[in-house]
C-alpha cells in the first residue's frame, strides 16, 4: 500500500507538471513578463493590471469565475508587444501616423498569438477590446460601449489607471489624486461609468489609507 501511495504521488506529479493548459498559461504569462520588462517603468504592468482588474470585477459583483477570466486576460493582454520593434514601443517622441498605426495592432496580434491555446479561448475578446472606447473612437475596431459586455470593459480601465500612475518613456508617472479625476473625467466617454464608479470606490480609498507611496494592489493584497 505505502509503494502504490508513493506511486500514485508521483504519477499525479508528473501529471500536473505535464498539464498542456497550465504550460500554455506559464509560457504566455512569461512572454508578456518579457514584454513589461522591456522598459523598466514597465517593469509588471500586466500583474498590476490583473490585480486591479479582480478587484473592480468583484466590486462589480461578477461570479468567481468571471473575476478569474478577466484576470486571466488581464495577465497578457499586452502581449502583442512582443511583434512590435522596441524603437517604436519605447520611442520618446511623439508617434509618427504610421508609428501610431503599428503600435494600435497589438490588440489583434495578442489575438492572433492566444488564438494558438485552447486555454485562452474565453480571454481573446477581452485581450482585443482593451483599448476600445466607450464612445466608440478606441481601437482597433471603434466598438462603442453598449455593443461590449461589461466584462470587456473592466480591463480597458484598470490598464488606463497602471498607466498613468506609472512612468513612461515620455513622461513622468501620475499621482493618483489625479488619475482618479481623469477617469471620473472620461466616465461615459472613454470608459464605462459603472466601471469607473467601481474602481474609484474599490481602488482609491485603499490607497488613501496605505499612503501614497504604496499602490492598491498592495494595499488590497
Amino acid at each position: 500500500m505505502k509503494r502504490l501511495a508513493v506511486s500514485a504521488t508521483a504519477f499525479f506529479s508528473i501529471r500536473h507538471r505535464s498539464d498542456p493548459r497550465r504550460e500554455a498559461v506559464r509560457a504566455m504569462e512569461s512572454m508578456a513578463e518579457e514584454v513589461d520588462s522591456r522598459d523598466l517603468n514597465t517593469y509588471q504592468h500586466s500583474q498590476r493590471v490583473a490585480e486591479y482588474a479582480g478587484t473592480i470585477a468583484r466590486r462589480l459583483r461578477f461570479s468567481p469565475a468571471e473575476v478569474e477570466l478577466v484576470q486571466m486576460a488581464a495577465r497578457v493582454h499586452d502581449i502583442g508587444k512582443i511583434r512590435i520593434p522596441v524603437a517604436v514601443l519605447l520611442k520618446p517622441d511623439p508617434l509618427t501616423d504610421a508609428e501610431r498605426r503599428v503600435i494600435e495592432a497589438h490588440p489583434r496580434l495578442g489575438f492572433e498569438i492566444l488564438s494558438q491555446f485552447p486555454v485562452y479561448a474565453k480571454a481573446l475578446d477581452l485581450v482585443l477590446a482593451h483599448h476600445e472606447r466607450y464612445d466608440g473612437r478606441g481601437y482597433p475596431d471603434r466598438t462603442v460601449g453598449h455593443r461590449l459586455l461589461l466584462i470587456a470593459q473592466v480591463i480597458p480601465v484598470a490598464d488606463s489607471l497602471d498607466a498613468m500612475t506609472s512612468g513612461r518613456a515620455y513622461r513622468g508617472a501620475k499621482g493618483w489624486d489625479w488619475a482618479m479625476r481623469e477617469l471620473r473625467r472620461g466616465a461615459g466617454t472613454q470608459w464605462n461609468p459603472a466601471v469607473v464608479d467601481a474602481a474609484v470606490s474599490a481602488l482609491y480609498p485603499a490607497t488613501r489609507e496605505a499612503g501614497r507611496e504604496m499602490r492598491p494592489a498592495a494595499a488590497l493584497g
